[in-house]
C-alpha cells in the first residue's frame, strides 16, 4: 500500500511533516486524503464522497 507523506524543505534538506504547514491547511487529515487519492485510483467517485462526507462532518 502507497502512502502519501509530507515534507518540509529546511537548511538541512527535507524533513517529513504531519500536517501542512500551511493555515488553511493546517487540519487537513491526511490519512484521510490518502485514503481517498487511493480509493480514488479504483472508483474516484466513491473517493469524492468520502472525503467530503468526512470533512463535512469535521
Amino acid at each position: 500500500m502507497q502512502e502519501l507523506t509530507l515534507h518540509r524543505l529546511g537548511e538541512n534538506g527535507y524533513t517529513q511533516i504531519y500536517k501542512s504547514q500551511i493555515p488553511e491547511l493546517a487540519n487537513l487529515n491526511i490519512a484521510l486524503l490518502s485514503r481517498c487519492v487511493l480509493m480514488g485510483e479504483t472508483d474516484w467517485l466513491k473517493a469524492m464522497r468520502t472525503f467530503r462526507n468526512a470533512i463535512s462532518n469535521d
